[in-house]
């Protein structure tokens, strides 16, 4: 309940270096062997090691702890993933042993040390609201140790590291402590905070509206006015509520607080009188007055770090000459972000102010910069410099809602939102004289004046109806800008259109106009029908237009488009693009697709899932590019036996020398004109007639060809597992200058046996090679 997990590692490694030679490894380097060695933070250590330390904690506070350790790059890549792989099935049939696996280098270049946690603390009641909650939203520390390699340079002759440049050359290129890990950056402390309450809250007073619907009064009719049915059918309702309405008058009398009224009521109704249903219902508006609310958010954050790399005045040769004191650079860096808003409200949302100030100071130094040079630190300080703000933003909402306590009017709303900079930092002055200007407002400035939008909304509702109209405008110093929105909501549909005017920019006074967008959607049961159309008020033309209609699975799709068309040149029958564009129509689309259902039998133990999707797609604006889709499929199970799969892909991509008799672009596409002719001409296997005059039997002429066909079988055999697949796909082939496809499929057979996955045979047919793989 506290300690949510705790696991750790140590692994010691008592080696030897080991040494390559034309394919051979030995522990050998001219007749001498070396012991590996390591190091940890300037201590020689006889071995070499990895260890790990994760715990985490969640009472009273949130805490994770990671600490991994290396002792060099190398040691996960040469003891971590030490698994053998033996082909056993090709040891028993050829008396191979183990073959070489080729395997990726696994070395760690880097790890990091680190802390974290959180805390929420109780607070008791007294300093409520004024202290509604205080947080530390996180803590953190961390470790960067980064990996570097030890250097055998000299300089006038003298060995950064004479003892590692004197060495063995054969040892310096294999042995592991060739390259050593060394604290490149640290994070002490990183924290940041919440703090949070309510300074004053006032609540006027509330009162109520209530609204009780009038009695209903139902006429009686006498019986002399009713007929020989009406008043048999009234003694059988007589006969079955007897018992009922006897119990209740009982029960009635019984009761002491029984409201002689009710029952009086009730004797009306027995002497002919209107009756008057007892029940009351109504409805409680709560209307609350004057309101105000004052609250501030504090969220502190502040962060440090020490970096640590070698430097000409502290270089990095070997693990022992890194000291904490040897600083690269240090930095830390305060933010203090402040909220103070405070909101007015009359009659609840009636009329509803709103006032945020944000106050963001932030420093940022960097008090140690000994690894840098001279240039390099003064970029970094004016850096720091342009960093530190000190901040202060406005913004409000006014919002009132004239109409609130009308049913039908209530959302209709004025609102005005504003937000200024009050102080704004600027960075003026350079490294050796920094000087800062503190912009204050300026509501003539657009940079400053960031938002002054003003709205009006105004919006009807009764039940499923609805109707909304926003106007909507940017005021000055903001670039003029007006825009209106028009929504219709129906019990089936809505209907919106939407446009706008505004400026081109503070310099430019003209205007220009966004595009008129109008869209519509109507769903009634499984039929869904949607519309939008775009039109450019400042060409003066149509932009797009696209509708669309579904039902159930099935949807066609209708596109136009402002763009550029094509002629199509009879001669040299291609497509040429047209000087300028226009608004014509650029594809349509039928579609369906099919539900995955699945469907069980024999007690759920035999399932299959039909699946289908196709598509037509007509190009408009080159005919010849249009084409049909259509991609079945089929999955059958026999739990715990059996599983088949089969899934295909036809396309046709001459569709249209269906209909090109009916067109002006003529024959532009050969072959055979009737579809459905067309189709069974793509299921003639056994026809091997030429198709015509040409070299091609009417099967290969047809326009419909499967792009992809595939089949996946397997089956369960106890504890070995048979697999096969076949897949036809064509493909390309080229040879020198001539290309043809190629037919052949892709067939694959194994069967593996699962408690060792080794054992496994697998025959391929890869495009018409059979290949045996054991």
């Amino acid at each position: 309940g506290i300690v949510s997990n705790l696991s750790g590692n140590v692994n010691l490694a008592f080696t030897q270096t080991v040494f390559e030679s034309g394919g051979v490894y030995t522990n050998y380097s001219n007749g001498e062997s070396f012991s590996d060695k390591s190091n940890f933070l300037g201590v020689e250590l006889p071995f070499r090691y990895s260890a790990g330390l994760s715990f985490s904690m969640t009472k009273p506070f949130t805490f994770s702890l990671s600490v991994p350790v290396y002792s060099d790059p190398y040691f996960t890549d040469d003891f971590n993933e030490r698994s053998e792989y033996i082909d056993w099935l090709g040891f028993l049939m050829n008396g191979d042993g183990a073959e070489e696996e080729e395997t990726s280098s696994n070395t760690v270049s880097s790890f990091t040390w680190t802390a974290s946690g959180s805390y929420t603390f109780k607070l008791p009641d007294f300093i409520k609201p004024y202290v509604t909650s205080f947080a530390v939203t996180g803590f953190s520390s961390s470790l960067v140790f980064s990996s570097k390699a030890r250097s055998t340079a000299s300089s006038n002759g003298v060995y950064y590291d004479e003892e590692w440049a004197l060495a063995d050359s054969n040892w310096r290129t294999y042995s592991p402590e060739r390259t050593f890990f060394y604290p490149s950056q640290v994070t002490p402390f990183k924290v940041s905070a919440k703090i949070s309450g309510t300074l004053l809250q006032i609540s006027g007073s509330s009162t109520s509206v209530s609204k009780v619907p009038a009695f209903a009064v139902p006429l009686k009719v006498p019986d002399e006015f009713k007929s020989p049915e009406e008043l048999e059918k009234d003694k059988e309702k007589d006969k079955k509520t007897d018992t009922e309405e006897l119990g209740e008058v009982k029960a009635a009398e019984r009761n002491d607080s029984y409201d002689s009224e009710t029952a009086a009521g009730n004797s009306f109704s027995e002497s002919g009188f209107p009756s008057v249903s007892p029940g009351i219902s109504s409805s409680v508006t709560e209307l609350k007055g004057l309101e105000y609310s004052l609250t501030y958010s504090i969220t502190p954050q502040y962060t440090s770090q020490l970096n640590y790399q070698s430097y000409d005045e502290h270089p990095l040769y070997k693990p022992e000459d890194f000291k904490w004191s040897n600083l690269y650079s240090s930095y830390y860096q305060i933010k203090v972000p402040t909220t103070l808003s405070s909101k007015l409200s009359y009659r609840s949302s009636f009329a509803t102010l709103s006032n945020n100030f944000t106050f963001n100071p932030v420093y940022q130094t960097h008090p140690n910069l000994d690894g840098y040079s001279e240039t390099q630190a003064a970029t970094v300080k004016k850096t720091d410099y342009a960093a530190k703000k000190l901040d202060l933003t406005n913004s409000n909402t006014v919002s009132i809602k004239p109409l609130l306590y009308n049913e039908v009017l209530k959302n209709t709303s004025i609102d005005w939102n504003t937000s200024i900079k009050l102080i704004e930092t600027e960075f003026l002055g350079d490294v050796e004289n920094p000087q800062w200007n503190y912009k204050t407002p300026d509501v003539f400035d657009d940079d400053c004046f960031t938002t002054h939008t003003l709205s009006g909304t105004l919006s009807a509702v009764e039940g499923k109806y609805s109707q909304t109209l926003t106007l909507s405008t940017k005021l000055p110093p903001q670039v003029e800008y007006y825009s209106g929105t028009l929504k219709f909501g129906f019990p089936f549909g809505n209907l919106s259109f939407a446009t706008g005017i505004q400026q081109v920019s503070a310099t430019d006074e003209s205007y220009e106009w966004n595009p008129v967008q109008q869209s519509a959607s109507v769903k009634i049961g499984d039929f869904t029908f949607t519309e939008s159309y775009n039109y450019d008020l400042d060409e003066w033309h149509a932009d797009s237009f696209k509708v669309s209609a579904s039902w159930k699975n099935l949807q066609a799709a209708y596109v136009m488009s402002y763009v550029t068309g094509y002629d199509f040149d009879k001669d040299t029958m291609t497509w040429s693009s047209k000087s300028g564009k226009e608004f014509q129509p650029y594809s349509f689309s039928l579609s369906y697709a099919s539900k995955s259902t699945t469907y069980y039998r024999w007690l759920n133990r035999i399932s299959w899932t039909p699946t289908l999707s196709t598509s037509i797609v007509y190009d408009c604006l080159k005919p010849t590019n249009s084409y049909f889709i259509f991609i079945p499929g089929l999955s059958f199970k026999i739990n715990n036996f059996l599983d088949l799969k089969f899934s295909a892909e036809s396309r046709n991509s001459v569709i249209f020398r269906y209909v090109q008799r009916y067109t002006d672009y003529g024959d532009v596409i050969g072959g055979e004109t009737n579809p459905f002719i067309d189709l069974y001409n793509s299921f003639k296997f056994w026809d091997d007639d030429s198709f015509y005059d040409s070299d091609q039997t009417s099967r290969k002429a047809s326009g419909f060809k499967i792009k992809t066909f595939s089949v996946t079988l397997a089956h369960a055999l106890c504890d070995w597992d048979m697999n096969a697949s076949l897949t036809f796909k064509p493909r390309t082939v080229t040879s020198g200058a001539k290309k043809s496809y190629d037919y052949h499929p892709y067939f694959s057979f194994s069967v593996s046996w699962r408690p060792m996955a080794s054992m496994k045979t697998e025959i391929v047919d890869e495009y018409g090679e059979w290949q045996l793989n054991p």
